[in-house]
């Protein structure tokens, strides 16, 4: 019609002069066009302006495009997945359905990446809708049913900026900005605020705040994220989630979204082994849809963001280093950085491409750096004319404050698509929004499937193992999964004993299967190869006597070698498979194990290595929607579960396959291990050949595969393994000993930086595990300041224990060392922080780094300059560096004798730090050696939930929390003797453990040796927590920074009558040892028991009621926990 009309206007319809007839007839069709033509230009303003919706002439010529734009569904014809493209998310149940809106150019746009992230938008008519706002149907409104809000004029707009700005107005106030930096959790912080903020314009009032207090109890989170300073956002994203299913005033009303800026492509999806320059137009969302999704939220008040991005690309831009950007809807370009410029002023700024920007000398100063961790910011208002967004930080104590500032979204966009250097992923941003008045960025919602686990148990916390959340990301992923597998298939646990399940044991695979350090870390193995170690280990592991836990395998391959080729197992049968799986009602629990391409089953690329192959297990599956739900092993970078489609999980696990764990009920144990197993209706020969060849992995003799290899992986245990095999060359020690030896799960010993004090807890207890104590022996010192404000060793001393090494031949002297001094020495890169010590020639020392597949072999330093980086304080226990001598000689005796008190023994999260609660550690250490296992924190929320005698459950509607008088910055503030005696107390009340307590607060010098000796003789039947004062009993001048650590906690194992000496366990072993001794009269100083008034230190004692003499364990065993 148009071409019609434009053939008229060009006086195109006829030559000549024509009939008075055929000129009426004429203007009638000209008459009646342009009228057809005004309706219709109505009717598309009019969709244009409902929030970029589109017309219903167009929706109805869209929906008769070629059927090869749109992905149909295999299983169902008739299934609304036909009808339109499906656009799965990976980010907790991100799913997005979409309709398939083409653009001008020829191809169906992507709304919401597969990610879950924003869209990639390029089209001059598409990028003119809101992403979130695409119908899911040719009748839906939109994807969550909700009517899309119209606009709103110019008074509403500023009625409801200036509403949201008088809610955050509160928490700017300068009266309540605190003194000091507050807790390092400022995510959690923004966290609070953003639900705060939804529930007060919910319910039109502020009354039901939400306090970091709220979030700790409500999630029962590790009490060491208070010091944590940055997590990724995936974690975060699940912390949130988990506060959401808990707590009552949210749970239905708010939802949270992730979205990472990952490479997604628009037209298309991943498929397997596929790497980025391959097929398709790929990158992250762009910056028009990144703008228009923000100012679409900013529009009322129903939704916020948090912020996940790099600090140091937004203060460069504030600094105007490269802060332009030509291409506004263009792909962001990835951030390598190269624009390295930390404090000093003398080195040069440098762009991408390494050009200068700045001449050397004059580049500006720079707070963060660019080799940070990354920061959180929550989203106050977005300025649309000036292009710019307000973000605020946090600062967390007893209030939550706030401190504002403005960023170009220009930046903030770059700052987003960076990657963060601990899980190589592109950041992005968590979306809070009101369930009831906001559609969903990813509809999460989609799914309807009963899942398999519930949460308690996904933790995976109990004394077996570790929590799933402490399993460190450089474990082969075989390793996690099954052990995973295991701990699920066992299910819960009794509740009143505080563990949720047997917990992840990663360390009793290693020790039964033997496997060395290159197979416990880093490690891919084919599905059946990983199967047959798998096998072996349900078969001959210890812990797993009598529980009738079998496992079987099934492999999915093409039948020919061809991308054409179809599976040995179709789309259909592994249809049937996920169904009977997630159905099943009977008594036999089963976990089922997939392998598959990562990037292929997110459709996302760049998020690890092309074909990289990782594992999840199945945590729910809707077969009318043909959805699957997985729960994944690294949740801290691919969130805790995520979502996918049936064909992309089929295409993905092509190649691959999946292991079904299942462990019979007693009512089924006759059953036979046929009638258990998952059925599939056919199975291909080729695969049934190769299962039926495979078998379990022959043991190899020690002597074959023992020698010395350097790990590829920087860690500080490698010295430890290397000083023995210097000594004792006839007792040849691998990394991998000291990984199946030492009572703690190997993912704690994957660190790069340790604690001298926690290198010394390693080497003893490994020492002592493997029944070696006859051989080493240890001395660790740190250079100190003492009290009277001089050094513990003074640089003469120094040096004459260097020469002194020199000459001796049975002791090997490890120094600890800061890495800025080696590195200003030596002008190089730097390994860890812990060397040898060979030789001094002029003053100039030898040292060697035991990371020689990284780093340089030896370095060089002055006397001097290694003194001076030996007194710093490290980051870890911010405690000075020091040194630690490897002897062959026995061990000390006073580690063989008392009492078998040890952190190790103590269920953690994570040992090898610094504690900011030393008093509940010191709880936990005593109640696991009464009987009652359990960590600081189950000591902490089972105490602070019980209250009058009543112990309420998290997330409880009556919980009284107004009687909760606790705040998280009290906890060191609170540590006096009458606390920790209360704290049994409360914990007695909550589990009736038969546990009691008293405190001494005063005694005289004999009364208190009389009692000091009895409590270290091995038939005493209680145990003594003291409270003292650590300067007086190390003698150590504190800090500012370290004066939460004033007051410290230990327990009296050993007590030598001849010496006078009491040798105790810490409940700060990073910082002050695992065990340390001091004389009965320093200790009488320390507990200020010779003081009447000062009753805050003191003595605990604490043992069972009704407890007689009863032998204490021997410290010599090898039945440790896996922590």
């Amino acid at each position: 019609k148009l071409q019609f009309l434009y053939f008229i206007a060009q006086g195109k319809m006829g030559t000549g002069v024509s009939a008075p007839g055929v000129n009426k007839e004429h203007a009638a069709k000209w008459d009646g066009l342009i009228s057809e033509l005004e309706s219709l230009c109505k009717t598309q303003q009019s969709a244009m302006n409902k929030n970029g919706e589109v017309s219903p002439r167009r929706k109805a010529s869209l929906s008769s495009e070629p059927e090869k734009r749109r992905r149909s569904s295999i299983l169902k014809k008739d299934s609304g997945l036909e009808k339109r493209r499906m656009s799965i998310g990976s980010e907790g149940d991100a799913i997005r359905r979409t309709s398939s809106v083409v653009s001008f150019t020829g191809r169906p746009s992507c709304p919401v990446s597969p990610t879950g992230s924003l869209p990639n938008i390029t089209s001059p008519t598409v990028s003119s809708l809101h992403a979130h706002n695409f119908p899911t149907d040719d009748n839906a409104p939109n994807a969550s049913g909700t009517e899309p809000a119209a606009r709103k004029s110019r008074s509403e707009q500023v009625k409801i900026k200036n509403q949201r700005k008088d809610f955050f107005k509160a928490y700017m106030s300068p009266e309540n900005k605190p003194e000091g930096p507050g807790h390092a959790c400022k995510y959690i912080g923004l966290a609070c605020t953003a639900f705060s903020y939804l529930i007060a314009m919910k319910n039109g009032n502020d009354r039901n705040m939400v306090s970091i207090e709220d979030f700790f109890f409500t999630t029962q989170l590790p009490l060491h994220y208070l010091q944590l300073e940055n997590i990724s956002l995936a974690d975060l994203y699940g912390l949130c989630k988990e506060f959401i299913d808990h707590d009552p005033r949210v749970r239905g009303v708010i939802r949270v979204e992730v979205v990472h800026m990952d490479t997604t492509l628009v037209d298309g999806e991943v498929a397997t082994g596929e790497r980025e320059n391959e097929s398709g137009d790929r990158g992250p969302p762009s910056l028009s849809a990144f703008r228009k999704t923000l100012e679409s939220d900013n529009q009322d008040l129903s939704a916020c963001r948090i912020f996940c991005y790099d600090p140091f690309v937004v203060e460069q831009s504030k600094m105007h280093i490269d802060d332009t950007d030509s291409e506004s809807d263009g792909e962001a370009g990835e951030y390598d950085g190269k624009l390295t410029s930390q404090s000093e002023t003398t080195q040069t700024v440098q762009q991408a491409d390494g050009s200068a920007l700045y001449k050397p000398g004059m580049a500006p100063k720079t707070k963060f750096g660019s080799d940070n961790n990354g920061a959180f910011s929550l989203c106050v208002d977005y300025n649309s004319v000036m292009h710019a967004v307000n973000l605020v930080d946090c600062i967390c104590e007893k209030d939550i404050h706030l401190t504002p500032t403005d960023v170009p979204i220009t930046a903030l966009y770059r700052a987003c698509c960076t990657k963060d250097k601990t899980t190589s992923r592109r950041r992005g941003f968590l979306r809070f929004s009101l369930i009831d008045k906001t559609p969903a960025l990813t509809d999460a919602e989609l799914i309807e499937a009963n899942d398999l686990f519930c949460s308690d148990i996904i933790a995976g916390t109990g004394k077996q193992g570790i929590p799933l959340g402490s399993v460190h990301t450089m474990i082969s992923k075989h390793i996690v999964a099954f052990a995973f597998a295991v701990h699920l298939v066992q299910g819960l646990q009794d509740e009143s004993t505080l563990v949720h399940g047997a917990g992840i044991d990663i360390r009793d695979i290693c020790t039964t299967c033997q496997f060395p350090y290159n197979v416990i870390v880093g490690h891919d193995m084919t599905i059946l190869q990983a199967y047959s170690y798998y096998k072996k280990y349900l078969e001959t592991s210890k812990k797993l006597e009598g529980k009738n836990i079998w496992s079987s395998v099934q492999l999915i391959e093409k039948k020919v070698d061809s991308e054409d080729s179809p599976p040995t197992m179709s789309i259909m049968d592994f249809h049937d498979v996920l169904v009977q799986l997630a159905e099943d009602e009977s008594q036999t629990r089963k976990v089922m194990v997939m392998q598959f391409d990562l990037c292929a089953a997110h459709s996302v690329l760049n998020i690890a290595a092309p074909g990289t192959v990782h594992y999840g297990i199945l945590m729910a599956y809707d077969q009318e929607k043909q959805l699957v739900k997985i729960l994944d092993i690294h949740p801290k970078r691919y969130t805790k579960v995520w979502v996918t489609t049936l064909q992309r999980m089929h295409r993905a696990i092509i190649g691959h396959g999946y292991i079904v764990t299942y462990m019979k009920s007693e009512d089924s144990a006759r059953l036979s291990r046929e009638s258990l197993s998952v059925s599939i209706k056919r199975q291909d020969t080729m695969i049934k050949n190769k299962m039926d060849a495979m078998r379990s992995p022959p043991p190899i003799p020690r002597r074959f595969v023992q020698f010395f290899e350097f790990p590829s992986h920087t860690m500080s245990i490698t010295i430890l393994a290397l000083c023995m095999n210097i000594l004792r060359p006839e007792m040849l020690v691998l990394v991998k000993d000291i990984l199946g030896h030492v009572p703690c799960d190997p993912s704690f010993l994957l660190v790069e930086k340790m604690s001298l004090n926690d290198l010394n807890r390693v080497f003893i207890s490994y020492v002592l595990s493997s029944k070696q104590h006859a051989h080493w022996n240890t001395e660790v010192v740190n250079y100190d300041t003492l009290c009277d404000g001089t050094p513990r060793v003074l640089l003469e001393e120094f040096k004459t224990i260097l020469a002194k090494m020199e000459q001796v031949s049975n002791e090997l002297l490890i120094v600890q060392c800061s890495q800025r001094v080696i590195k200003e020495a030596n002008d190089t890169a730097f390994g860890g922080e812990y060397f040898f010590f060979h030789e001094v020639v002029d003053g100039i020392v030898t040292l060697s780094d035991v990371n020689a597949h990284s780093y340089d072999r030896f370095k060089y330093i002055s006397v001097e300059k290694l003194w001076e980086g030996m007194c710093e304080k490290d980051d870890v226990s911010y405690r000075a560096r020091g040194m630690m001598i490897v002897k062959k000689q026995p061990l000390d005796g006073h580690q063989l004798e008392g009492a078998a008190v040890q952190l190790f023994k103590v269920p953690q999260w994570q040992p090898f730090i610094v504690s900011q609660c030393v008093h509940l550690n010191a709880i936990a250490m005593v109640l696991t050696m009464v009987g009652v296992t359990c960590c600081a924190e189950d000591v902490f929320y089972t105490a602070y939930t019980c209250i009058g005698g009543e112990r309420f459950r998290r997330g409880s509607a009556i919980f009284p929390w107004h009687q909760l008088k606790i705040f998280m910055g009290e906890l060191t503030d609170r540590m006096t003797v009458t606390t920790v005696a209360k704290m049994f107390m409360k914990f007695e009340q909550a589990l009736t453990s038969n546990i009691q307590s008293s405190t001494i607060t005063g005694s005289s010098k004999e009364d208190f040796q009389e009692f000091i000796e009895e409590a270290g003789k091995p038939c005493c039947p209680y145990y003594v927590v003291a409270l003292i004062n650590t300067e007086r009993a190390f003698n150590i001048k504190l800090s500012d920074e370290e004066w939460s650590w004033k007051i410290g906690c230990c327990v009296i194992k050993h007590y030598d009558t001849e010496t006078r000496t009491v040798y105790l366990a810490d409940a700060n072993p990073t910082r002050y040892g695992g065990s340390w001794s001091c004389s009965i009269d320093d200790l009488y100083e320390a507990a200020d028991l010779g003081q009447e008034d000062k009753a805050d230190n003191g003595l605990v004692k604490v043992c069972r009621t009704g407890q007689v003499n009863t032998k204490k364990k021997s410290m010599i065993q090898t039945d440790f926990s896996a922590f």
